[in-house]
């Protein structure tokens, strides 16, 4: 997302503007959202909210970084074969529900990024995925800064009322993640090194929410 956009075309334009003035980024992906985050000093705020504001409206989603992006994904999935907290996640997503999303696999790597010979490009589906999740009435956006408020909503409005609303419904989770079946049940798994653990999971299910799936 971050590798350049239709109005700022260099790749590493925004890194280097953020890193060049005292700011940091980074993202991550949970199960019902991904989020996007940025901090920079305040005289570049105006600048740098403009260069990341077309991420989301017109991203370039180059092949060549798309790649970089699935090597990247990879060496995480290749480092955290060795992290018994990250086994454990995994043990219980794969105890949930089948058909339930958190039931796939958690990181993914080159392997299963890349997908079948034959099949649809990657590049294509990222496209295809961008245009039909990344719509203004499914997300949030969040601004701090020493500003006025009049004068923050002057940097926002102007550049983030151009992310498209594509009016997309909210996916629908098909089942509770856990339920009967994988409930009340004893599960062993072989830890890395001289690692014990005793760990009671317990299924608390919240309550469902127009925007965010229910576990």
């Amino acid at each position: 997302m971050f590798f350049g956009s239709d109005k700022y075309p260099s790749s590493d334009l925004f890194f280097d503007f953020v890193g060049k003035h005292q700011g940091s980024t980074n993202a991550f992906t949970e199960d019902h959202a991904t989020t996007y985050y940025f901090e920079i000093s305040e005289n570049q705020f105006d600048k740098a909210l403009d260069i990341w504001s077309r991420f989301f409206i017109d991203p370039l989603l180059k092949k060549e970084q798309v790649a970089k992006e699935v090597n990247a994904v990879n060496n995480e999935y290749e480092q955290d074969l060795m992290s018994n907290s990250w086994r454990y996640i995994e043990l219980i997503r794969r105890v949930a529900h089948k058909d339930h999303p958190i039931h796939n696999f958690y990181i993914g790597n080159s392997k299963t990024l890349v997908g079948q010979e034959g099949g649809q490009d990657l590049v294509t589906q990222v496209r295809q995925l961008f245009k039909q999740h990344y719509s203004a009435n499914l997300a949030n956006l969040v601004v701090l800064g020493p500003m006025k408020l009049d004068e923050l909503e002057q940097y926002v409005v102007p550049k983030f009322s151009q992310v498209k609303n594509r009016k997309v419904k909210p996916a629908a989770t098909p089942s509770p993640a856990f339920n009967a079946s994988n409930l009340m049940n004893y599960v062993w798994y072989q830890p890395i090194g001289n690692h014990r653990m005793l760990t009671l999971f317990f299924y608390v299910k919240i309550a469902d929410h127009k925007d965010k799936a229910s576990y």
